[in-house]
Formats: structure tokens, C-alpha cells, sequence
């Protein structure tokens, strides 16, 4: 827990200077690139209504409720990984409380894994502006994903190696299994995220 929370605090002090949201998820995230974009947008549209505020007066509002809540929420993704873990690893007897050390570390990973690839980016867009290198038509959006999901793959592999011991055909498969977890988990955060937040505004 230690090392998760040292992480944490890292992550969310260098996010913004990085210029990146992922976590945090801002309003404009919620309403136009989830799968329940339809039902917020119904939702901040009753809520803007009986507020009586403008839509960006909510927005803003809304922004920065959201980022205070995630720095604690995001622990909700530790328990959900060790739910996912139990169904992979029930003939091992294994107690819950070590499916959250194993997740609890993983998401130590997780979160030192975004800021390097923020750095990066903001890196690269700086040198790009100096010596012009190309940065419209390159798809950063897939280059980003493949390289973060190939190094929780690779984390996630030997990670389940090391702590469950069991042969490398089945803990790859389980390891893919695991990578497609983590990407519903994030998604399920951040719906939680979007109602703790909304009903805090």
C-alpha cells in the first residue's frame, strides 16, 4: 500500500504538468467517448437544467470534482483486478488478500507506466515543434495503446510467472485474459467515477 499510494501521488502531481488526462476522465470524456455517453449527456442535461448554469459553468465544476476524486478513488481498481484474479486461479487455493497484493503492485506499475508514456509524449511533441517532425497523421492514439498494452502484457506475464508458478502456454492465455480485464476495469472506473462525481457536483 505503501508503494501504491508513493506511486499515486506521483502520478497525479506530474499528470497535469504533462498535459495529459487519462484517469481523471474530464466531462467532455464522459459525454462523447464512452459507451454510456448517451445516458450522461441526459444526465448533465437535467442537471444543467435544474441548477440553472450554463453548460461550461457545469463543465468546469464538474472537471475539477472529478480530479480530486480520482486521486483516492482510483484505488477501486485494486480489488476489481483481485476479483478478476480469483476465476484464473481458484484450483490454487490462493486467499483474496494475495490477489490485492499482486494487484496492488501491478497498479503501482500501471500508474508509473501512463506518466512515463505522458512524458514521452509531451517530449516528443516539444522536439517535434523545434525541428518539425511530423506530428498531424500520426496516429499516436494506436502507437500509445499498442506500446501500454504490450508493457502490462509483458509485466502482467512474468509478474504471474513469478507469483503463480504455473507453466508459460497457460499463463500466457491467462495473461491476455487479464490484459482484456484490466481494459473493463478502467472502463468500469471511470463510470463509477462519472456518478460519484455527478451526484457531487
Amino acid at each position: 500500500m505503501q508503494l501504491f499510494v508513493f506511486c499515486n501521488v506521483i502520478f497525479f502531481f506530474a499528470q497535469p504538468l504533462a498535459g495529459f488526462n487519462s484517469l481523471t476522465t474530464p466531462l467532455e470524456v464522459h459525454l462523447t467517448g464512452m459507451p454510456y455517453r448517451q445516458a450522461a449527456r441526459r444526465m448533465v442535461d437535467a442537471a444543467v437544467a435544474a441548477k440553472q448554469v450554463t453548460l461550461e459553468e457545469y463543465r468546469a465544476q464538474f472537471d475539477a470534482t472529478i480530479h480530486n476524486q480520482a486521486k483516492s478513488l482510483v484505488i477501486l481498481l485494486v480489488p476489481m483486478l483481485a476479483l478478476a484474479l480469483v476465476p484464473l486461479y481458484w484450483r490454487g487455493r490462493r486467499y483474496f488478500v494475495e490477489h490485492l497484493v499482486f494487484a496492488t503492485h501491478f497498479y503501482s506499475f500501471f500508474l508509473l507506466l501512463l506518466l512515463a508514456l505522458f512524458a514521452a509524449a509531451s517530449a516528443y511533441f516539444v522536439a517535434a515543434r523545434r525541428l518539425g517532425l511530423p506530428v498531424r497523421g500520426v496516429d499516436f492514439e494506436t502507437i500509445y495503446t499498442v506500446v501500454f498494452l504490450g508493457s502490462c502484457g509483458a509485466y502482467l506475464y512474468f509478474a504471474q510467472r513469478r507469483v503463480y508458478g504455473q507453466g508459460r502456454r497457460l499463463t500466457l492465455l491467462k495473461c491476455v485474459a487479464l490484459v482484456l480485464a484490466v481494459g473493463y476495469i478502467l472502463q468500469l472506473y471511470r463510470f463509477a467515477l462519472f456518478f460519484t462525481a455527478y451526484y457531487s457536483v
